[in-house]
């Protein structure tokens, strides 16, 4: 895996359809900086419709991006997702359409939770983020498909303070801090892409 965190894109394998997955309160254009070169490289990105800013309930989120699955008849795909849309994916993996995921690279997603998710008025789609909560205590929940996830962590997360390894997984400790500036990274850009490849070897 030492190979993803390179600075130049590894020569493209195959062709892959990515489903954008961001995080609470964002839109896949918040991501757009990740897919551009992918969408150059010939990949097809797919935006899953109305996911209410990742705000409603996580067995919501995961049909909703299950049905588009279905609905589009997608095998092979490649999970892109940002902070609680880690969760959401992985979710999606463990689930019945989970056969349809080839791996999902995640960025700064809370395995483990926030300590700040508690300080959220209830309601606001934050608070399940906290430590020990249903949804986190899911996604640490050991299972097939953490290895085909790519987890890429920033060496500091303002929103994220604790430790957010995901065991299992394939990690990518950058040297980069923040939870969004790592978005618009160009070297991020970069291991992204080498993330996606990856799967595609």
């Amino acid at each position: 895996m030492a190979r993803l965190a390179g600075k130049e894109p590894l020569a493209r394998e195959r062709r892959h359809d990515i489903i954008v997955l961001p995080g609470i309160y964002e839109t896949p254009t918040d991501l757009r900086e990740l897919t551009r070169p992918l969408r150059r490289r010939g990949h097809t990105i797919h935006r899953v419709p109305h996911l209410a800013r990742q705000l409603a309930p996580m067995s919501w989120l995961r049909e909703r991006v299950e049905r588009y699955l279905v609905a589009n008849d997608l095998t092979s795909v490649i999970l892109l997702a940002h902070s609680k849309g880690g969760l959401v994916g992985k979710q999606v993996m463990m689930g019945a359409e989970g056969h349809r995921i080839a791996g999902m690279v995640a960025l700064a997603t809370p395995w483990q939770g926030s300590r700040y998710a508690s300080l959220f008025w209830p309601g606001l789609g934050v608070r399940s983020l906290r430590p020990g909560s249903a949804m986190i205590s899911a996604a640490m929940s050991p299972h097939e498909s953490d290895a085909r996830i790519v987890s890429i962590q920033p060496s500091f997360d303002p929103h994220v303070p604790q430790h957010a390894h995901l065991p299992g997984a394939h990690q990518i400790d950058l040297t980069r801090p923040g939870h969004f500036a790592i978005l618009s990274d160009r070297d991020v850009i970069a291991t992204v892409a080498n993330a996606v490849d990856f799967f595609g070897a």
